[in-house]
């Protein structure tokens, strides 16, 4: 199986790739890039520059892109994951159906983490603010900590939906059966290890 030209299909039908969001009086317009690249350090600074009429430090650029690198190392990791569970299957059709949906979920959790959390974080950042979430005051650097935190929980939760798929496929093979006891067991002491990381982010 070619993974790298479901990627290329996936790329090629994905719709809206200059996304538009608000922070606070704030409009501004962003590019998701295609896979694996998902954001252009420079044309991503020049958007987000350009809607605050703001100029960063050069820390924070730094800052930025290397989030956008983490951002792409754990879609990297989770595809790699999902390509070596796979290739346990022999049928193309069903492996196809499987990892588009996955780039697609992947997709969905990475727009709404950019749209709503890694912007706000960076715009909290440059109006020396506390990130407010229902009400609640956050000092904004932690709380981005939690955020990133529960991206990291979201891929491995979309990732074990391959491992139960195989399981189904594979009944007689505990290998994945115990796979999936494994995450259930990560993603219950991630879910208390965030509630704890978004208590710390309180102020």
């Amino acid at each position: 199986m070619d993974y790298s030209k479901l990627i290329e299909k996936f790329n090629q039908e994905k719709k809206g790739k200059i996304i538009d969001t608000k922070y606070g009086p704030y409009n501004l317009k962003w590019k998701f890039e295609n896979f694996p690249q998902i954001l252009s350090k420079p044309t991503f600074l020049t958007y987000i520059s350009t809607s605050l009429d703001y100029q960063f430090s050069a820390l924070m650029i730094d800052a930025i892109e290397k989030e956008i690198e983490q951002i792409r190392e754990l879609f990297n990791l989770t595809t790699e994951a999902a390509q070596r569970y796979l290739t346990e299957l022999d049928f193309e059709d069903k492996i196809s159906k499987v990892y588009e949906t996955l780039l697609l979920e992947l997709y969905v959790i990475l727009r709404e983490f950019i749209n709503k959390d890694f912007i706000g974080w960076i715009f909290d950042d440059a109006l020396r603010k506390n990130t407010i979430e229902r009400g609640v005051e956050y000092d904004a650097n932690l709380f981005f900590a939690f955020r990133k935190e529960k991206l990291r929980l979201d891929f491995q939760k979309a990732l074990r939906k391959i491992v139960k798929f195989m399981f189904k496929q594979m009944p007689n093979d505990q290998t994945f059966g115990l796979l999936d006891l494994q995450y259930d067991k990560d993603i219950n002491d991630k879910q208390l290890m965030l509630k704890e990381i978004k208590l710390k982010a309180l102020i």
